[in-house]
């Protein structure tokens, strides 16, 4: 409902429920508040999925203007492309020893103490940056062509997600797509079994994939960063995508999570991506014929 006043408060419950409960830690410093700690130094840790992490890491930013020093706590997949965001002192990897700091917070405890609310939600992007030399590497890996629209795919998410059986979809839910116009290309960016799927239909060489190159977000991150359009379902992809500032397509479930709100087109945490929902619990006809439309459009006015 976007009442995230009330919403980011209420959130603060997770920690006492048992769904959390093996992710609850016994802290020696207080949690930081807000406050303005200008001689100390503050640990952000990552505690939640990598879709999340990276969404929420736009805030990163915000915060190291109020501190000395910034330390955030990451999954390593996720290391390298954290610590490109400006103001990050250091990035330790989950499971390491953590170096000495002042306060501490979870990370999507910051909309909270940031009062966000859907007019302030930090939404400038792009807010992720890449090694520009990973990212030339995939320009000479890819070698696309002057009338080509390169559209990375993505259409499930993990199977330990509790709702990865809503918000999925199989590859064969998106077949139409593939007897398009040439000049789009696919490129996967599915890693959990997305080759597997691939292989197994009769178009698989419409699809481009080097998945097994993507060894952390970073070197995904600079793959997605020469592609024209991302169309993807509710997964880490979206949120890598959007936080890089191109151009995406979101596939919804009919009920979608909280942060994509409701009966909305258009996102405010990533100003670059379109939502498209179900309309039929289920079904997601209705969605790929959207995104069919809006791929043909690209191409159109490539």
């Amino acid at each position: 409902m976007g009442t995230f006043e009330l919403g980011w408060k209420e959130y603060e419950w997770r920690w006492k429920t048992s769904h959390f409960a093996p992710l609850v830690r016994n802290w020696s410093k207080p949690q930081w508040l807000g406050q303005d700690e200008i001689n100390q130094t503050l640990l952000v840790h990552c505690e939640q999925g990598f879709g999340d992490t990276l969404q929420f890491a736009r805030y990163l930013s915000l915060v190291a203007k109020k501190v000395k020093k910034l330390i955030v706590e990451a999954p390593k997949e996720l290391a390298e492309l954290l610590s490109s965001i400006e103001g990050v002192d250091e990035v330790i990897v989950h499971g390491m020893p953590l170096n000495k700091f002042d306060l501490q917070i979870p990370m999507l405890s910051l909309p909270y103490v940031f009062q966000t609310t859907l007019e302030t939600i930090p939404s400038t992007v792009p807010y992720l940056q890449i090694c520009e030399k990973k990212v030339q590497k995939w320009s000479d890996r890819l070698v696309k062509k002057d009338n080509e629209v390169l559209v990375g795919l993505a259409w499930k998410g993990s199977k330990a997600h509790r709702r990865n059986t809503l918000r999925s979809l199989d590859l064969m839910s998106l077949q139409d797509l593939f007897g398009m116009d040439q000049r789009l290309r696919f490129v996967s960016l599915q890693k959990d079994g997305g080759a597997s799927d691939i292989a197994s239909h009769f178009w698989a060489g419409r699809i481009l994939d080097l998945t097994e190159e993507l060894k952390t977000f970073d070197d995904t991150a600079a793959l997605v960063s020469n592609l024209d359009i991302v169309v993807t379902p509710d997964t880490a992809i979206a949120h890598l995508s959007g936080g890089l500032g191109v151009q995406s397509v979101l596939m919804l479930p009919s009920v979608s999570e909280w942060r994509w709100l409701q009966h909305r087109s258009d996102c405010p945490w990533y100003p670059n991506t379109k939502l498209i929902r179900q309309h039929e619990h289920g079904s997601w006809s209705a969605v790929v014929a959207k995104v069919k439309n809006i791929l043909l459009k690209t191409v159109k006015y490539k």
